[in-house]
C-alpha cells in the first residue's frame, strides 16, 4: 500500500509538533491491534449497513502517554472509511459528564464527516 505524499507530509508535521496525526494513523499503528479490531467490530455492530443500526458507546481510559489519543485517531479514520459521522470530546471542567447541555453542545460542535473534517 503506497502512502500519498500529502498524507506522509501531514504525518511528519504532526510528529514534529509532538501531536497525533489527523490522517494516516493506520500506517503508524503498532501495538493496539486487538483494541482496533474490537472497536471495529463495535462499528460493524452499530452500522446501518448490516440492517442492525444498534446504539453504541465507549469510553477510552488510561494513564498519560498510554496511547488513548492515537487510538482515537485510528478509530476515527476507520469510522470515516465506513461512512460514519464522528465527534470527539474530552470530558473536563468545561465539559462535565453530568451536564447534558455542555456534553451535547461539545458533541454537536465537534461533529465531522470524511468530507468535512476541519472546523469551519
Amino acid at each position: 500500500m503506497l502512502l500519498d505524499i500529502s498524507v506522509g507530509e501531514a504525518i511528519l508535521r504532526a510528529l514534529r509538533n509532538g501531536s497525533v496525526p489527523s490522517v494516516g494513523t493506520n500506517y503508524l499503528l503498532a501495538g493496539n491491534k486487538n483494541e482496533k479490531n474490537h472497536l471495529n467490530k463495535e462499528l460493524d455492530y452499530i452500522s446501518f449497513a448490516n440492517n442492525n443500526g444498534h446504539a453504541g458507546f465507549k469510553f477510552i481510559y488510561g494513564p498519560y502517554g498510554s496511547g488513548k489519543s492515537f487510538l482515537c485517531e485510528v478509530l476515527k479514520e476507520d469510522a470515516f472509511k465506513k461512512g460514519f459521522a464522528v465527534s470527539e470530546i474530552v470530558i473536563s471542567k468545561a465539559v462535565q459528564l453530568h451536564n447534558f447541555e455542555t456534553v451535547y453542545q461539545a458533541i454537536m460542535t465537534g461533529l465531522r464527516t470524511d468530507s468535512q473534517r476541519e472546523y469551519s
